[in-house]
């Protein structure tokens, strides 16, 4: 993570909120200055997420860390800061240990100092962190706890009851999921803002469970309210959302034919959807469409319009140090490669990129789908070999040998076991 602001991922205006930023810090926080460090504290607060956003995590916590130190350990502003120290260092390759043990301390001070408000956006933070871990029932838990501390501020209790929605689905509960997106908009329905924010992944859920024409209207009613509110990022993700009801329409049809008008329909959405990013230089949320819009041009074989938009893609994942998403990113181009090129060498590749990124920032649902589709493409790779000379079969079984021991490091011991089974009917022949 660099510490210079990227001119492609910042609007003018950001750019030179956080080019005042800097001035300000940069002078009031010498050893000599005389400042209230509480309002240095609240001005880092109010600047941490576009930070985090624009791949600026490493400057962020220098910052966060030097404002914390003059400030006293009882004061309420230095456990803020702690949180926002520990979300920061989630997003920083290696530093997740650190950031889990922050949250822990944070969370024990709170505890000790009761402020229901500020402990109940503390568990929702470290709620998120699980999820990052793939320990959805432990996020649960926290957001349980932060929904009773949240009771009397209801906008903040929707962002908990959202949270656990996102939890649901992600366990496959979407019935249950429903029903707490459901309690969130209730909860907001006072605040237009709140509210639509919740659109997208309550409409997901009700897709789901396959309440595509109800998820549509609710899509299309907040893209009304995200217009008259001026939320342009949130109307560009939701249109993504639509893209993605086109999308499984278009699975859904009986043939081609009755499938290409929906296939047009969510390419055309997904157009619009990036140019409408493309000004708010949102950089990950853009990253992300180009990564939908690459699997759609896949599936109509728009092959190089695909790897195009799917290595934008890579590149802003990476510039942010995203490994999450890139590892995902890394499964769709390792299959985009071998529909392609038929390349299944450099397919592998990919999916063992995958499998790295995917392990080092422990996501486990993203680690078994590279396992899976890995798994697949040394199926082809293997009956492909069956009908090859012998030292053709040797490289095969020698790369399956590779892939099967990096299976059994990361601790998928049954993809592993497909992968010897393979190498065993290749040794056979």
């Amino acid at each position: 993570m660099g510490t210079t602001i990227n001119p492609l991922a910042l609007t003018r205006e950001q750019q030179a909120a956080l080019n005042n930023l800097r001035g300000v810090l940069g002078r009031q926080l010498r050893p000599a200055s005389k400042t209230d460090p509480t309002l240095l504290a609240e001005l880092i607060l109010q600047n941490a997420l576009l930070m985090r956003e624009n791949g600026l995590a490493s400057e962020l916590l220098d910052y966060l860390q030097r404002v914390r130190e003059k400030l006293d350990g009882e004061n309420p502003l230095y456990a803020r800061l702690g949180i926002e120290i520990a979300v920061t260092l989630d997003a920083i390759d290696g530093r997740q240990q650190e950031a889990g043990e922050i949250f822990q301390t944070t969370l024990a001070w709170y505890r000790a100092h009761p402020i229901p408000l500020a402990e109940g956006q503390a568990r929702i933070a470290y709620g998120r962190f699980l999820i990052h871990r793939s320990q959805l029932q432990e996020a649960m838990v926290q957001y349980q706890q932060a929904l009773e501390l949240l009771k009397d501020h209801p906008v903040e209790a929707a962002i908990a009851q959202g949270e656990m929605g996102r939890v649901l689905v992600g366990q496959g509960k979407f019935s249950e999921a429903v029903s707490r997106f459901e309690k969130a908009y209730a909860l907001s329905s006072g605040d237009g803002k709140a509210g639509v924010r919740l659109v997208n992944d309550f409409a997901a859920a009700l897709i789901e469970l396959g309440e595509m024409e109800r998820a549509e209207r609710l899509l299309i009613e907040g893209v009304e309210t995200a217009t008259q509110q001026g939320l342009w990022l949130v109307r560009a993700n939701l249109r993504r959302q639509m893209a993605y009801i086109y999308h499984l329409r278009a699975e859904k049809s009986h043939d081609a034919v009755s499938a290409q008008p929906y296939l047009d329909e969510a390419e055309r959405l997904l157009h619009q959807t990036i140019a409408e990013m493309l000004p708010l230089q949102n950089t990950l949320d853009l990253a992300v469409v180009y990564h939908d819009l690459a699997r759609i041009e896949t599936q109509q074989r728009q092959f190089s319009e695909a790897e195009a938009h799917l290595r934008l893609s890579l590149e802003l994942f990476q510039r942010l140090g995203n490994l999450r998403n890139e590892a995902v990113a890394e499964i769709t181009l390792g299959t985009l490669v071998v529909l392609k090129n038929g390349d299944i060498a450099a397919g592998n590749e990919h999916l063992h990129r995958s499998l790295q990124l995917a392990d080092k920032v422990g996501d486990g649902f993203t680690l078994r789908q590279a396992a899976e589709t890995l798994t697949r493409l040394h199926q082809l790779q293997a009956n492909w070999a069956k009908t090859q000379p012998r030292e053709i079969r040797i490289q095969v079984i020698d790369q399956l040998s590779f892939s099967r021991a990096k299976l059994v490091d990361y601790g998928l011991p049954e993809a592993a076991q497909v992968m010897a089974s393979m190498m065993t009917e290749l040794e056979a022949l």
